[in-house]
């Protein structure tokens, strides 16, 4: 289907550009636009090391809302806003992930068919993506300035296998070394782990197949199913998200104030990959693993990631935060037939290791 609106002329565009601000619709496209203008400028100043979770966060929202916009039928607010053009700066996946730049590539072919019917848009059976794929970065780990190896890193220790690299402004950067044999981490089931394993940081966890993310809660694909959950003391939902052992209580993404202030007293549930991954694992019964990080929390380790079994995603359902912006929740049920959650991990021993790891310079 060819694209069905002529072009705008230059004065044309000046006229309408005042004129269709009283839209609500109209006005949303604008301030997706300028969302993924910020993150540019921020890239421009500073390069794409300098863009964090936040602004990944960011732009996936954008890519949502952009998929749910209505536009008028005779393409004004298309073409006078070009959210289109916007899109497509996003299609690169070394700058923004992979995720991001499939579904702007896929958001953007679609308009340029001229299809504008809001929906989801679709991504092919082997994408594989997590909640938030952005490089982990911390100080304080312990790296030794004169170059001897730190506590964790020698042969067989807590962090084999991970390099750490400086970045212009001395902070460091932990990343997966090449050389260093990976486990997969796109499979259902246990996939070799011990209820109980335990790991000073989620990257490691992603090194022996755990979980698909340096930082990310959810790793899955949406045709298929989440493979893993990491769930930990996110402020953001700490008043929504419970952790009964057995049973969890957990959230999916949601909107932002901004948002609200654009779209009026209610914002519905941000439907992101990660979030039909869960319903899709609640559709198919198959089970996710369950990791949990430190938090304030009786079944949470004192310190790190552990891993501590299979749970079944049995049921959601949708709420609204105090300020109006729906979410989903889904209620997490640990299988039954599999040994007790070990609390005793990290051991005295672990605990000691990680404390040497993380102070030692």
């Amino acid at each position: 289907m060819p694209f069905p609106f002529p072009p705008i002329s230059p004065e044309e565009r000046a006229s309408l550009k005042t004129s269709l601000k009283v839209h609500e619709d109209y006005r949303l496209l604008l301030y997706l636009r300028q969302c993924i203008t910020n993150v540019e400028k921020a890239i421009r100043a500073g390069g794409p090391l300098t863009i964090g979770a936040r602004e990944f966060a960011t732009l996936r929202r954008v890519l949502t809302l952009a998929s749910q916009a209505k536009f008028d039928d005779a393409g004004l607010y298309y073409r006078v806003s070009e959210i289109g053009r916007a899109i497509s700066h996003l299609m690169k996946p070394d700058v923004y992930g992979a995720d991001i730049a499939w579904t702007a590539s896929k958001l953007c072919e679609r308009w340029g068919r001229g299809e504008f019917a809001p929906g989801p848009v679709p991504l092919d059976d082997d994408f594989e993506f997590t909640s938030d794929d952005e490089e982990e970065r911390a100080s304080g780990d312990g790296w030794s300035e004169d170059g001897d190896v730190p506590s964790g890193w020698e042969d067989g220790g807590l962090m084999r296998g991970i390099k750490i690299t400086r970045s212009r402004t001395g902070g460091r950067t932990y990343s997966l070394d090449p050389a260093y044999p990976r486990r997969e981490a796109a499979v259902f089931g246990d996939n070799g782990l011990q209820i109980g394993d335990w790991w000073p940081y989620q990257i490691c966890a992603l090194r022996d197949g755990a979980h698909g993310s340096r930082m990310g809660g959810i790793h899955g694909r949406i045709q298929s199913g989440a493979f893993s959950v990491v769930i930990s003391g996110n402020v953001d939902y700490e008043d929504t998200d419970a952790d009964q052992g057995d049973t969890v209580f957990y959230s999916g993404s949601r909107g932002n104030r901004k948002d609200e202030d654009l779209r009026g007293s209610d914002v519905p549930p941000v439907l992101t990959n990660a979030t039909m991954s869960l319903i899709k694992s609640e559709q198919t019964g198959r089970a996710v693993r369950l990791l949990r990080s430190q938090k304030d929390s009786r079944w949470a380790p004192s310190v790190g990631i552990r891993y501590d079994g299979l749970y079944r995603v049995v049921s959601h359902v949708t709420l609204t935060t105090e300020e109006g912006v729906g979410f989903y929740r889904f209620t997490l049920s640990r299988c039954p037939g599999q040994v007790p959650i070990d609390r005793s991990r990290p051991s005295l021993a672990e605990r000691k290791e990680y404390v040497k790891m993380t102070h030692n310079r």
